[in-house]
């Protein structure tokens, strides 16, 4: 089925940023619904792509055994130093970003998410329905501010999380990065050179 949503560059304007919010959350619960599973577990369906969001054992179990525990992401955390940083491909409805941030509160390790995606709109409808999915619990608030600022920084448990959402088509950003790490267009800091290599893994 065709995509309903593109990339769209953040408005600044405060009027323009409201009235987009407008739209969004309009096709947002157009476009999606919440469905009960058959281990009795809620889930997202997206009608654009017909398709629904961790189908099969549901979002927080999905999460848990396919992303954190399959990448063996609070082992790594134990082991690394410094700040830790996780491509979070396909935000999507922030079930695999936020069961990340559950089950590993309690490691001091830095923390800082980026998440892509092309549309806010499976976040913003699944935050209407945070008690049905059950995953949202203790970040209602950060997720708001994701979604309203694109980045927010907070203390969680044990260490700090700095979460971003970098609002694109994914390839799309991975090929702009790139142009601009090129010789001809990188400058002589150090820092610049090498920003990027702390990232230790990719879910999504």
């Amino acid at each position: 089925a065709e995509k309903r949503f593109s990339s769209k560059p953040v408005v600044s304007d405060p009027d323009s940023l409201y009235l987009r919010r407008r739209i969004e959350n309009r096709m947002a619960h157009e476009d999606f619904k919440l469905v009960r599973l058959r281990n009795g577990a809620h889930a997202v369906y997206a009608a654009a792509y017909d398709e629904k969001m961790h189908p099969g054992l549901g979002p927080v179990a999905e999460a848990e055994t396919l992303y954190v525990r399959q990448l063996q992401i609070r082992e790594r955390l134990t082991r690394h130093e410094g700040e830790f940083v996780v491509w979070d491909v396909g935000l999507g409805a922030a079930a695999n970003a936020l069961t990340l941030l559950r089950l590993t509160r309690d490691l001091p390790c830095l923390l800082r998410v980026v998440s892509f995606d092309d549309t806010a709109g499976p976040l913003e409808f699944a935050l209407c329905h945070a008690e049905a999915l059950g995953y949202f619990h203790g970040y209602e608030a950060a997720t708001r501010a994701l979604l309203e600022r694109r980045v927010v920084s907070f203390t969680d448990g044990a260490r700090s999380v700095d979460w971003r959402f970098q609002l694109g088509d994914f390839p799309t950003w991975c090929a702009r990065a790139v142009e601009r790490r090129s010789p001809s267009r990188r400058d002589t800091d150090p820092k610049r050179e090498h920003a990027g290599s702390e990232f230790g893994a990719q879910i999504g």
